[in-house]
């Protein structure tokens, strides 16, 4: 009987049998589908408790896929070194065969990812477009944005310190460097990184993401007007970028203006309902409503 997943390297079942990643994926559509159609009668007693094992499986089963699938991308990564650093000189000449539309798809498809806060997603999507695409510095920097959302900030420094000794004023790469040293709490030197990017000026979502970042660092400073008028910009620049409005109610919360912060909250979770920092939004506006402290996250 062929396990499932197997190691990288290792003896596996690769076609579309029930063992193979594809028939596990139909297997486990099936379970799914089955447990949403329970779902839809009442249910109690051992009937609940059915359906509780039966989701804890099919978690743990696309759980064990996952990890071994990330195992298998890093092999594939350092079989790819080995082969670059062994290729005959004829092959380092060949032209290398760049598909811009298809890393395009993936880079938008990595940034619909990471405004959903789904990380790992974005990473996944940033390196399709790189292997399409490769030493894209667009597609490297939304890769580091990525690594950097999902806690691999030296990962992404390195990333971004690549970009940057080919592209000194890459507008983007400076605002993501920046990115990297507030979550590192170095505020000087984001400060510093996030202005030149503004200054370069040239790209508009560097420059929406350097003020936003800026009011957060002037927040974090409990520079409520420094802050105000960074969320302001922002603001003007892309209306639509609520973790704006969830960052200035924070500082005017933290200013001691509970008031004005729950104004902030109720425009940004009116902005939008499903939008994640919307719902974060709205989520503060019931707690203060409530009589309860609020609770925040990092943007």
């Amino acid at each position: 009987m062929t396990r499932w997943p197997p190691d990288p390297g290792g003896e596996g079942d690769w076609g579309g049998s029930a063992t193979s990643g594809e028939g596990w994926v139909a297997r486990w559509a099936a379970r799914l589908a089955a447990v949403a159609e329970a779902l839809e009668r009442p249910v109690a007693g051992p009937g609940w408790a059915a359906l509780q094992a039966e989701l804890e499986s099919v978690y743990r089963e696309a759980d064990a896929m996952s990890t071994a699938a990330a195992r298998w991308r890093d092999r594939a990564a350092e079989l790819a070194k080995r082969w670059q650093a062994t290729a005959p000189a004829a092959a380092a000449s060949a032209p290398v065969r760049v598909d811009h539309l298809g890393a395009s798809t993936f880079l938008e498809k990595g940034w619909s990812r990471l405004a959903l806060g789904d990380a790992p997603g974005a990473e996944e999507a940033f390196r399709h477009a790189l292997a399409l695409a490769p030493g894209s510095a667009e597609g490297e920097v939304l890769l580091a944005w990525a690594l950097a959302h999902g806690g691999g900030l030296v990962d992404a420094r390195q990333v971004l310190a690549g970009v940057l000794a080919r592209l000194p004023q890459h507008a983007l790469a400076l605002a993501t460097l920046g990115y990297v040293a507030l979550r590192e709490g170095d505020l000087d030197g984001a400060e510093e990184l996030l202005r030149r990017a503004v200054a370069v000026g040239g790209d508009r979502k560097a420059t929406l993401y350097a003020w936003f970042h800026l009011g957060v660092v002037a927040r974090r400073r409990g520079a409520l007007d420094d802050a105000e008028a960074a969320f302001s910009e922002a603001l003007r620049q892309g209306p639509n970028l609520l973790q704006a409005w969830y960052e200035r109610g924070r500082a005017r919360w933290e200013a001691g203006l509970g008031g004005d912060a729950v104004a902030a909250w109720r425009t940004g979770a009116a902005a939008g309902k499903f939008n994640p920092w919307g719902r974060q939004c709205g989520e503060l506006v019931h707690r203060v409503e409530a009589g309860e402290a609020p609770r925040f996250v990092d943007a």
